[in-house]
């Protein structure tokens, strides 16, 4: 009974999982692209094939049928590879984006905070804009 409950907890645990990749890829590849095309269809088409294909290939196996499961696991070698490298580079596009964000508000932060040096240099000069508008009226 409790052999049960794990296999099918770790089904569940597995379609979700895919699920999700294959949901990230979708918005990856609709990110990318700007609109639907055969590359955001692609994307989460390989992303459940990988799911699925160690399944196959054992259920091959099981059967007697050995080469079919050594070609799925040869097909599953590439299928996963994308998958994963797809993954990876979300990851180094959500990082870069965010550190993309960071930067521009420390360069915001920078420019704001020489400005104010300028200002106050400005005023310990008698160069402020009142200094100067008072320079003018006496002239």
């Amino acid at each position: 009974m409790q052999g049960r409950v794990w296999r099918f907890a770790s089904i569940i645990l597995g379609i979700v999982t895919a699920l999700l990749g294959m949901y990230g890829a979708y918005q990856f590849g609709l990110k990318l692209e700007g609109g639907v095309s055969y590359l955001t269809i692609a994307a989460p088409v390989i992303a459940g094939a990988v799911a699925i294909i160690p399944p196959l290939a054992e259920q091959a196996w099981r059967s007697k049928q050995y080469v079919k499961s050594l070609m799925w696991w040869a097909v599953l070698v590439p299928a996963a590879a994308t998958v994963f490298f797809g993954a990876a580079e979300r990851v180094h596009v959500a990082k870069a984006g965010a550190e993309a964000e960071r930067s521009a508000l420390r360069k915001d932060a920078e420019r704001a905070s020489s400005e104010l040096a300028e200002g106050r240099g400005r005023g310990a000069d008698g160069g402020s804009p009142r200094a100067e508008s008072r320079g003018q009226e006496s002239l």
